[in-house]
């Protein structure tokens, strides 16, 4: 197996994002280093790319801003969550004992926020080597 790392443009606010390229096995990665973007997937033998991308950062900061996400096992959970709509829940796979109750009642406030966006981020590059 190949890696290699080369710059790929500056963000918005001047962040350098980069773009691991790591190939092997007849299948060749690139990756930015900007939320871990899925940029290019090349397999030999097939003459398109596997995935949408784009060549340019720009893209990824307006009309392709979920392209080339890169999920891992917990995508789409949300530990214990539930939705209701006035008495009736509906609970989620996770559902654990000493979930708090999925109804708002009068009175009650609900709150919601997200922590940690990880495609909004720009990681830093390790172990690979410069092209």
């Amino acid at each position: 197996m190949k890696q290699a790392v080369e710059l790929f443009g500056t963000t918005p606010d001047g962040a350098r994002v980069e773009r691991v390229t790591i190939t092997g096995g007849g299948l060749v990665a690139r990756v930015l280093s900007y939320g871990a973007t899925g940029q290019d997937l090349r397999l030999d033998g097939v003459a398109h790319p596997l995935v949408l991308g784009a060549p340019t950062l720009a893209p990824y900061f307006d009309e392709m801003t979920y392209f080339g996400a890169l999920v891992g096992r917990f995508a789409n959970r949300i530990a214990r969550g539930r939705f209701a709509l006035e008495t009736q829940a509906w609970p989620d796979a996770p559902n654990r004992p000493g979930f708090p109750s999925g109804i708002l009642r009068p009175g009650e406030v609900y709150h919601h926020g997200v922590r940690y966006i990880f495609r909004k981020e720009t990681r830093r590059i390790r172990h690979a080597r410069a092209a």
